[in-house]
């Protein structure tokens, strides 16, 4: 096999027919995911819950079309970015998730766990939902921390994040500012 470039602490592996990028699983068969939508090394979290299906690293490094399931805490309820996408967190990253109903009660500090195809929308991995029973919120009031960040470290793997950064406004515009953290500067569009 052949492969553009390695992800650090990762393995390359084949999961059913697709080779993927997953976490290493020295002398046993290679972690399939994103494929089953279970986790074969199932832990808890860095906020104490338990985690069900992948970590939403795994979905994001899965290939366009893969049905998988993850669970994570809900930073960004709909309409805060868009009308029919939330946004999950667990301690490996972040996802977007859309559905075409907004029917469904989601908010901020639910902790959820849904089942749905990866699709790249923008360059940018998502978890795409069908149907809203493929969603379920199995605890609230949980701790949507941000992920405090240095703006040099943000890059594509930050996408879909709930982030805090800190820094100088050197900079002021019609549509927000930016600020400098030494490391970087980034433009801050308020809503």
């Amino acid at each position: 096999i052949s492969y553009a470039e390695g992800a650090e602490g990762k393995s390359y592996g084949l999961a059913g027919k697709n080779w993927q990028w997953s976490d290493p699983t020295p002398a046993k068969a290679n972690f399939q995911a994103a494929e089953t939508g279970t986790n074969s090394n199932e832990n808890t979290n860095s906020s104490g819950i338990k985690r069900i299906g992948a970590t939403i690293n795994e979905a994001k490094n899965a290939k366009s079309g893969a049905i998988v399931t993850v669970s994570g805490i809900v930073a960004a309820a709909f309409g805060e970015i868009a009308k029919n996408t939330f946004y999950i967190q667990d301690d490996t990253g972040g996802i977007a998730v859309v559905i075409e109903s907004t029917a469904l009660k989601i908010s901020r500090g639910d902790f959820a766990v849904i089942k749905g195809k990866i699709k790249t929308s923008g360059g940018e991995k998502i978890l795409s939902v069908d149907d809203e029973k493929k969603i379920t919120v199995q605890s609230s009031g949980n701790n949507a921390e941000a992920w405090q960040m240095n703006i040099g470290d943000i890059d594509s793997q930050s996408l879909g994040l709930f982030i805090g950064v800190s820094g100088k406004v050197v900079e002021l515009n019609p549509k927000g500012f930016i600020i400098d953290d030494g490391s970087g500067s980034l433009a801050i569009l308020p809503p």
